[in-house]
């Protein structure tokens, strides 16, 4: 969507960006409210795994699946 991050008032999120440029995605965040960073942190990438584990183990969702089998070439597309 665009503008992503409008009306957020504290939490975190995590986006994963398919894109082919950076810019696509940081030019629709809301830079008002949002602080955007890559996930670089070992506690980050544990707890963004953890819950696509999660989601991959409640729906059986294929996307969840090919992230997982795919880690080390896909995160570094998270935001």
């Amino acid at each position: 969507g665009r503008n992503i991050g409008a009306g957020m008032t504290g939490g975190l999120a995590y986006f994963l960006d398919d894109s082919e440029s950076d810019a696509a995605f940081a030019d629709q965040v809301n830079p008002g409210s949002v602080t955007l960073q890559r996930v670089t942190s070992k506690g980050g990438e544990a707890q963004l795994r953890e819950l696509i584990e999660d989601h991959a183990e409640r729906t059986g969702s294929a996307k969840a699946l090919e992230i997982l089998e795919n880690w080390d070439t896909v995160l570094p597309k998270f935001w």
